[in-house]
C-alpha cells in the first residue's frame, strides 16, 4: 500500500500516465466481502481524482476521467473515456459509456427491493445502471439499478428513475420528475418538469409529456388486486400531453394526438385528435389547428404515410 499524508493507494491499482490524486483520496479500497488478493483497479491516463474521493478495488476507469471531491465509486463500476463525475456522488453497479457527465450529489445504482416488482419482470435484469455515450445527469438525481439509458440522454436536476426502466437515445427527463420504474421510454421523448410517470407506462418515440402531468396505473386504489392489475397508459409515437394533465390507467393516447392542458384523459384518444376537458373528449383533428400568431399555417402536419382522417 502506498500512503502518506496526502492519499492512499492499495495494492492492485494500475494508474495510467499523468494521473493526479487529491488529498486524502483512497484508491483500490477493499469493498464489502473482498478478502485476500484484491481485484485489479484500473485508472486511465490523465485522470484527476478529487480530494477525499474513494475508489473501491475492481473499478475500471477510462482515460481523461474527472472525479469531484468526496465521491465514492464502487468496485463493480466501469467508466468510459472522457467521463466526469462531480463532487459528493455515489456510484455502484454502474456502466458509463464515453463522455458521460454526472454532476454533483448524484446517486447511481441503488439496488431495488424485489417486493415492488409486482409483475415479476425484473428477475432476468442485470442489477446495473447502463448510461449511453454523451449523456448528462444533473445534480441531486437518483437512478436505481436495472436501468438502461441510451446515448445523449439529458436529465434535469433532482430526477428519480426507478428499476426496470429503458430509455431511448436523445430523450430528456426534466427537473424534479419521477419515472417510477418498469417503464419503457422511446427515442427523442421529452418529459418536462415535475412530471410523474407511473409504473408500467409506455412512451413511444418522439412523444411529449408537459410540466405537471401525471400518468396513473391503478383503476381502483387499495383494492386487494390493485398491484397485480397495475397497467400504465401508452403514449404513442409523437403524441403530446399538455400541462397538468392526468392520464388514467390502461388509456392509450394515439399517435400524434394532443391532450389539452388541465384535461383528465380517462379513455383512449384516437390518433391525430385533440382531446380537451374533464373527462377529456376529442373535439377536432390536430391537423386542423392553426398558429394564432401567423408564424406557420399549421403547427402539425400528417406524417408521411398517414392520412388526415
Amino acid at each position: 500500500m502506498i500512503g502518506g499524508e496526502t492519499y492512499t493507494v492499495y495494492p492492485g491499482v494500475v494508474l495510467g500516465k499523468d494521473v493526479r490524486i487529491g488529498p486524502y483520496a483512497v484508491l483500490g479500497l477493499p469493498g464489502e466481502g473482498q478478502e485476500g488478493e484484491l481485484p485489479q483497479t484500473v485508472i486511465g491516463d490523465g485522470a484527476r481524482i478529487g480530494a477525499h474521493a474513494v475508489i473501491e478495488a475492481g473499478a475500471r476507469i477510462g482515460k481523461g476521467f474527472r472525479c469531484g471531491h468526496g465521491t465514492v465509486i464502487g468496485g463493480d463500476v466501469v467508466i468510459g473515456d472522457g467521463c466526469t463525475v462531480g463532487a459528493g456522488c455515489h456510484l455502484d453497479h454502474v456502466r458509463l459509456a464515453e463522455g458521460v457527465e454526472v454532476q454533483d450529489l448524484v446517486v447511481l445504482g441503488i439496488l431495488p427491493l424485489d417486493k415492488y416488482d409486482y409483475h415479476q419482470v425484473g428477475a432476468d435484469w442485470e442489477p446495473v445502471v447502463e448510461v449511453g455515450a454523451g449523456s448528462v445527469i444533473r445534480s441531486h438525481t437518483s437512478i436505481y439499478a436495472k436501468v438502461r439509458i441510451g446515448p445523449r440522454f439529458n436529465c434535469g436536476h433532482g430526477v428519480r428513475i426507478r428499476e426496470c426502466t429503458t430509455i431511448g437515445e436523445g430523450t430528456t427527463v426534466g427537473t424534479n420528475s419521477q419515472v417510477d420504474g418498469f417503464v419503457t421510454i422511446g427515442k427523442g421523448v421529452l418529459i418536462h418538469t415535475n412530471v410523474h410517470i407511473c409504473q408500467f407506462a409506455i412512451l413511444e418515440d418522439e412523444s411529449y409529456v408537459t410540466a405537471g402531468s401525471v400518468l396513473t396505473n391503478t383503476p381502483h386504489p387499495r383494492c386487494p388486486l390493485a398491484k397485480p392489475c397495475m397497467k400504465g397508459p401508452v403514449i404513442r409515437r409523437g403524441a403530446k400531453v399538455a400541462a397538468n394533465v392526468v392520464v388514467g390507467p390502461y388509456v392509450e393516447i394515439g399517435e400524434d394526438a394532443l391532450v389539452g392542458a388541465g384535461a383528465a384523459a380517462m379513455k383512449d384518444v384516437p390518433a391525430g385528435q385533440v382531446a380537451v376537458g374533464v373527462p377529456a373528449k376529442p373535439i377536432k383533428s390536430v391537423y386542423e389547428l392553426t398558429c394564432p400568431f401567423g408564424w406557420i399555417e399549421h403547427p402539425y402536419t400528417p406524417r408521411e404515410g398517414r392520412s388526415e382522417g
